[in-house]
Order: structure tokens, then sequence, then C-alpha cells
């Protein structure tokens, strides 16, 4: 289909709110691992997926909140806690991607400690 043709009396008029993408904020989430820093996403799309990743994060330790309007606002641990509830790994859709970010945060937790030695 080259165009759609909509016939009418009136011309169209309005906003339309549109929702985040599930599948650009589930890595933004995972990548909130990497840093101390408050990480805020605006319009995160109010999914069954992102609300498991979410209680994933506060599992791994993560400070989690979200606000009526579906922003979401993650503050990580300095380091992750290295394991997080069965039931919750085996539900979230992006528990892979969260094992990256784990591995580098303790990673770079061992090379100050080793540094500091």
């Amino acid at each position: 289909m080259d165009k759609l043709v909509i016939e009418g009396g009136r011309a169209l008029r309005g906003r339309v709110r549109t929702a985040g993408s599930k599948n650009a904020v589930l890595p933004i989430l995972a990548a909130t691992l990497m840093t101390e820093e408050q990480v805020v996403i605006p319009n995160a799309p109010k999914l069954s997926d992102v609300a498991t990743m979410l209680d994933l994060l506060g599992e791994l330790g993560s400070s989690v909140e979200r606000d009526d309007d579906g922003c979401v606002r993650v503050r990580s641990a300095q380091v992750p806690a290295d394991k997080a509830g069965w039931e919750t790994c085996a539900a979230c859709a992006a528990r892979s991607p969260c094992s990256g970010p784990c591995s580098a945060a303790r990673a770079a937790r061992w090379s100050a400690i080793r540094a500091a030695a």
C-alpha cells in the first residue's frame, strides 16, 4: 500500500501521545546497572515485561521508582547483587542483557580493589 486515503466531512485534528518502545526501554534499563547515577526514562511503556525488569533491577540492588505518567527512575548500587530470585529471572524477557552490565560492574569493582591493594 503506497498511501492511505481517508474520506470524510472533517479534517483530522488533535494529539496522540505515543507510548515508549519496550524493545528500546529494556536494554536501557539493563544498562542502568553500569552507573551509580540516577537514570530517568520518560514515557516508559506500562507493560508486564518492563515491570518484571524493574523487579529484577530491584532484586539486584537498584532503587526503582515509577510515576503515574510513565517516567521511570533507576539508581543502581555500586556493585549489583550477584543473584536474583528464580521466579523473576524466569519471567524476565531481558534477563540475558542484564548479565553483561552485572559482570562489567563487578569486574570494575574488582579492578578498583586490586589497584588499591
